[in-house]
């Protein structure tokens, strides 16, 4: 293997520098697949097949950071027990809030009950693409007392190791694994 593309492994952090994606021109993707000519990412907005000129490896190291697909929330639900769930883009529980105030990650392949839907987005408000809905999350995160990254995070991992899952494959993925036999 060449030289140019030995910093190509599944994982491996890079910037973008395309104006082309949903993401933003500068922030940092991860590394799904290369074949030298296109690549798969992982941005904050979800996987993308690139150029390998769309994007850069930084000569310093970038610091670790989940994108914010898999963390900040695109609404809430009500549940059946009167707890609200923060939910993702791609509508896995993150947060549960129980009635009393209690905090947890949620498990992202749990059925919920939904009964009601708040959405503090949309699309052209998305947070990858408005930094005022970015902000916005990071604060009610903050307010609610989340300092950690979501159990959904980890199926950045299952896509790394199998670039072809989608999100939701690799989340279903992640509950086969829990619920298996040993």
């Amino acid at each position: 293997m060449s030289n140019l593309h030995s910093g190509l492994q599944p994982g491996r952090l890079v910037h973008l520098r395309t104006p082309r994606l949903k993401a933003r021109f500068g922030s940092t993707a991860v590394l799904l697949r290369s074949n030298g000519e296109t690549a798969t990412l992982f941005t904050d907005a979800g996987k993308a097949d690139v150029r390998r000129q769309d994007f850069s490896i930084p000569s310093k190291p970038v610091a670790d950071c989940l994108p914010m697909r898999l963390r900040l929330p695109f609404g809430d639900w009500e549940d059946d027990d009167g707890s609200r769930v923060l939910f993702s883009r791609d509508f896995c529980p993150l947060w549960r809030i129980g009635p009393s105030d209690t905090i947890t990650p949620d498990m992202p392949w749990r059925p919920i009950s939904r009964h009601r839907e708040n959405r503090y987005w949309d699309f052209r408000t998305a947070p990858w693409c408005d930094r005022t809905t970015e902000m916005r999350m990071e604060t009610l995160l903050q307010k609610i007392g989340i300092t950690s990254d979501p159990i959904l995070g980890d199926a950045l991992f299952m896509m790394i190791r199998n670039s072809d899952l989608s999100i939701r494959e690799a989340v279903m993925e992640m509950g086969r694994k829990v619920t298996e036999p040993m």
